[in-house]
């Protein structure tokens, strides 16, 4: 907002307010006017809290009138104002007091855009749940008379589905139902935004021909609507896609587009150009222009004193000036990098060790905790056992008559201790994990020290050189310190979950099969069903190590080129398949190892089963089904 318009949205709040506090008490519809009137000239201003008063107080004074119209537009402003001052359980609260009045009068349109606004005050809150939920209602109501309505339900489901849940398969279905209801309209800039989305989920699934054709649409119908950031965002998209599949001239051509449009982009969008192009010209050849781009960027995060971005500007500076022969600047350019990164390193390192140590101590507590535990039920049985076994002879002597009552009474006891001794098994299968968990977190801190000393060693030792360190060399450091920190990541994540979701694990295990993936091998992992069902810490232990020793195995000696790993939950039941495209073997002519051994135990402490079915030549597709505890 420009000075002007903050001047006049002030002066329009004063005025308003001058009128409202003129206005005689009794007036109820006149004051709850001029109070939402005063509450919108502030909200403008962002006076959110003045803003927020004004609006309460129409709402008062609107249902003194028994103005309901305008009573429930001004609860809406109320509703808007808390959310934007992040205050998202009011203004959920809010929102489904409006949902339930528009319901009553049978108001579709204004339920549908309601549900909308509810839905985003939910996801905000981390209540994701409730937010898919709200915005199916939506669309399941307007798709028929308000199909515009529906559109913007369906495209945030895809949102959602994409940023939040992690599977772009259903991300693609609610973008393409959004596009399917905006088709045939007069809003190029919608259908652009439409098809950008579409673009993007292709490109995450690995499809770049359906990819490059959606984004295409998008910058044709971004050019018609004249919008910056709709001509901005396939321009870029498409950049990067052809950068990835090696159209260097391609990339190029798009990147420039962006180019021209600079002081539309944004900060990290302009910084983002600037190296692709850098890249791309270095790719080419064409160092000069190369060096114009990066230095230009470089400039850019000086000025904003943006230190992670010259990470990425520097090494590129230095190998550019190093092609053309000026040592000096290769030299300067890599020493400032050089000096840059040591300070994140280490700073790095310590958080990792600082973390540690409290998931250590962590795990020392719990452990300990857990064994109080135990103690406690064990007295606790033989304390039962010891009053019931009083009250059985004490009740046999005095009263003949109670006998079939004290059988009952017996049968009841034995139950209850069988219960407890139940529970005391299954608080020593926690304990159990316990003791892995505190036995992986002392590995890792014994471990995780040496293995960065290494690693800095190493960049000292580049540091102090009189040559400096070629990029290869700071290729495999970077790649070691990545891996290294991948596998921390991973195994801090498996012993620090007591739950997690059936979409979590699928979201991890994809994590931990990048290193698999990005060196040839194509690792798919899709989750079907009720994939917000939890698992508890024992399921999820043994499913990840299944998947991890089938995977592994499969890697090690099928020579397999593509993996599918597929997770379908339903209320009571998860079934597990793993398949590749590998040698096979012959059941009859290989003795399982240890390996298998392992699949078939965790299967079993899952009270679940496990088939392999090889087929010499094909492949091999394991099948594991286990129950899911939803008690």
């Amino acid at each position: 907002m420009g000075y002007m318009g903050q001047f006049q949205y002030e002066s329009a709040a004063m005025y308003y307010q001058k009128h409202y506090d003129q206005l005689p008490l009794d007036s109820f519809d006149l004051r709850g006017r001029a109070a939402f009137m005063v509450g919108r000239s502030l909200s403008r201003i962002g006076h959110l809290e003045e803003s927020l008063s004004f609006f309460e107080r129409s709402v008062e004074y609107f249902e003194l009138a028994q103005n309901t119209p305008n009573e429930w537009v001004a609860r809406g402003s109320v509703f808007r104002t808390l959310d934007d001052m992040g205050r998202y359980q009011e203004a959920i609260e809010m929102g489904e007091r409006s949902v339930q009045f528009y319901r009553s009068i049978k108001d579709t349109l204004d339920l549908g855009k309601v549900l909308i606004n509810v839905s985003l005050a939910y996801y905000k809150n981390g209540q994701t749940d409730a937010a898919v939920e709200r915005l199916l209602e939506s669309a399941t109501l307007t798709k028929g008379k308000f199909p515009q309505t529906a559109a913007i339900a369906y495209n945030q489901l895809g949102t959602i589905w994409a940023e939040d849940l992690n599977d772009e398969s259903r991300a693609l279905y609610y973008y393409k139902k959004s596009l399917a209801l905006k088709t045939g309209t007069d809003n190029p800039g919608s259908l652009s935004s439409s098809y950008n989305n579409i673009g993007i989920s292709y490109k995450n699934l690995n499809m770049p021909d359906s990819a490059f054709f959606y984004y295409e649409k998008a910058l044709k119908y971004g050019y018609e609507s004249g919008r910056a950031n709709r001509i901005l965002d396939p321009l870029i998209n498409l950049g990067n896609l052809h950068q990835n599949q090696g159209n260097t001239g391609q990339a190029i051509h798009y990147y420039l587009k962006a180019y021209e449009m600079r002081d539309y982009l944004s900060h990290p969008q302009k910084l983002a150009t600037f190296l692709a192009l850098g890249k791309m010209y270095y790719k080419q050849g064409s160092t000069n222009q190369s060096i114009v781009y990066l230095e230009e960027g470089l400039a850019l995060t000086e000025q904003a004193k943006d230190l992670k971005w010259q990470l990425d500007f520097l090494p590129d500076l230095a190998s550019t000036y190093a092609q053309q022969n000026d040592f000096e600047k290769a030299y300067l350019y890599q020493a400032r990098f050089s000096n840059l990164i040591d300070s994140f390193k280490l700073q790095e390192k310590n958080d990792l060790i600082a973390d540690l140590l409290v998931q250590y101590e962590t795990a020392e507590k719990e452990l300990a905790l857990f064994e109080t535990e135990a103690q406690l039920n064990r007295k606790e049985i033989q304390l039962k056992n010891r009053t019931l076994s009083m009250l059985s002879v004490l009740l046999l002597v005095i009263v003949v008559s109670g006998i079939s009552f004290v059988l009952y009474r017996q049968k009841k006891a034995a139950e209850k201790q069988a219960i407890l001794q139940l529970r005391l098994s299954e608080q020593k299968a926690v304990n159990k994990i316990q003791e892995d968990r505190l036995n992986i977190s002392r590995e890792l801190h014994d471990n995780i020290g040496a293995q960065l000393t290494f690693v800095n060693a190493g960049l000292e030792q580049f540091l102090y050189s009189e040559n400096p360190p070629s990029k290869s060399q700071l290729k495999l450091l970077k790649e070691n310190l990545t891996q290294s920190m991948r596998e921390l990541r991973k195994t801090v994540w498996l012993i620090n979950k007591t739950s997690a979701s059936i979409d979590e694990v699928a979201l991890k295990l994809r994590d931990v099969f990048k290193p698999v993936h990005q060196n040839g091998r194509l690792v798919q992992v899709l989750a079907e069903g009720n994939t917000t069902q939890k698992l508890n810490e024992v399921q999820t232990t043994h499913l990840f190590r299944i998947v991890q020793e089938a995977v592994n195995n499969a890697v090690k000696y099928s020579g397999c080129k593509k993996l599918h790993i597929h997770l379908m939950a339903d209320n009571d039941r998860l079934q597990l398949v793993i398949e590749d495209d590998g040698s096979g073997f012959d059941p009859e002519k290989i003795k399982y190892g240890n390996g298998f051994k392992n699949l078939e135990y965790r299967a079993k402490e899952l009270n679940g089963s496990i088939t392999v079915k090889p087929d010499i030549g094909v492949g091999t597709r394991i099948e594991v089904s286990i129950p899911i505890d939803i008690s």
